[in-house]
């Protein structure tokens, strides 16, 4: 939500009640991530829900009121709420112009989900510190063993009651009261992709780590499937500690536009060729600082070609895949000289020319194949055919 418009109203909706246990989650696990002022709106808001029913609809400036807040603090607090998953947002305007805003709550997760939440739980150690996160774990996180001494002796369901005569009919399921996670990521579309590219069962020790890393770092399923692509090595090998490293670097430098989602990937990596000097952008492929020689030949390109920064990146990243991730001079000049050859100043142009050039490429070679094939068949199938008579029989059959 961005704005409170003069003179709109809302309404609260909620589903649940909270216990003991949820107010203390929200004083001591929420609290230090919504603010004193979040707090204040996420209780007001959830003693309104129940009075929703006798009064149709509430007025911003009488909640401001009671709560002594500013438009600004209260759409501050507000945001806070959307941002945790503790309040959903929706806004829509009556035939007399009067907006109207409907306030869904959603209750705190428990202990358990929260500690469990990548999200929630990195937030929360960013606000209190290790020490404070270990003692916030000690108290919420219950101890189940059985203490020093003791022996458990109670009756178990199979001494009490029949079990035999149950019915094993599938019922659905009462959910349990569950609280909004914040996180969109899809852990089976990235399994799907994966599937797709054939690595799934490269990394499936490794997956709960990946999903995991991905949340954190709010990569998307395809951004996380390129880079769990990227390091995997050419005998299967997955390389989690590389891979971490990619997610704290793609997620360092790629743009933080929050309306980016439908961006194609390309399009990510274009803003990404133009962030980053050569240098810096060869640390973030290499996972390291370059090396003295890579740096020279980066150098030796600038002041030859007078190419910009962000074409030199888009070199070294169609070398790097060219070459399967080895550095190879001779390559990277060859592709900075053809660029420079054709007059392209833009990553943009730079990569439709390069792909153009391969696409060019395969179908040259698919056509040459096709044609050979071809007049081997009509004229000498059990023969060999030299270059000069090949050239003959294209001319005869117009290939």
């Amino acid at each position: 939500m961005k704005i409170i418009e003069k003179g709109s109203r809302f309404t609260v909706s909620s589903h649940f009640t909270l216990s003991q246990t949820d107010d203390e989650v929200l004083s001591l696990l929420y609290l230090p991530l919504i603010a004193g002022s979040g707090y204040a709106l996420y209780r007001y808001l959830f003693s309104l829900s129940f009075l929703s029913a006798r009064k149709a609809f509430f007025y911003f400036e009488e909640m401001e009121g009671m709560l002594g807040m500013e438009t600004s603090s209260t759409m501050e607090a507000l945001s806070r709420l959307e941002a945790i998953g503790l309040v959903s947002t929706y806004r829509k305007e009556d035939i007399d112009r009067t907006t109207t805003y409907l306030f869904r709550l959603y209750p705190p997760a428990s202990p358990r989900k929260f500690f469990a939440d990548v999200i929630l739980k990195s937030l929360l150690e960013q606000k209190i510190g290790e020490k404070k996160m270990q003692e916030m774990t000690f108290l919420f996180v219950q101890n189940d063993e059985t203490p020093a001494g003791y022996t458990d002796v109670t009756s178990r369901l199979g001494d009490v009651y029949s079990v035999s005569t149950l019915s094993d009919k599938t019922e659905q399921s009462i959910e349990d009261k569950n609280y909004r996670n914040v996180s969109s990521f899809d852990r089976k579309r990235l399994l799907k992709n994966l599937k797709e590219a054939g690595i799934a069962k490269n990394v499936t020790s490794s997956l709960d780590e990946i999903v995991d890393l991905a949340i954190l770092y709010f990569l998307g399923e395809g951004e996380a499937a390129e880079l769990v692509e990227k390091n995997i090595d050419s005998s299967g090998r997955f390389h989690l500690d590389t891979f971490r490293a990619d997610v704290r670097s793609f997620r360092q430098y790629r743009p933080l536009n929050q309306d980016s989602r439908e961006e194609t990937y390309q399009n990510r990596l274009l803003q990404l060729f133009s962030t980053l000097s050569p240098q810096k952008y060869l640390s973030y492929r290499l996972n390291a600082n370059p090396p003295q020689y890579m740096l020279e030949e980066i150098e030796k390109i600038s002041s030859e070609t007078h190419l910009p920064n962000a074409v030199i990146n888009v070199v070294l990243d169609y070398s790097l895949k060219k070459t399967d991730g080895k550095f190879v001079s001779l390559y990277i000049d060859k592709v900075a000289f053809s660029l420079l050859g054709n007059d392209i100043q833009t990553p943009y142009d730079a990569m439709v020319y390069l792909n153009s050039q391969d696409v060019s490429k395969k179908k040259a070679k698919n056509t040459a194949r096709r044609k050979k094939a071809a007049i081997k068949t009509i004229e000498q199938p059990d023969e060999s055919i030299d270059e000069e008579k090949m050239q003959e029989l294209e001319r005869k059959y117009h290939l």
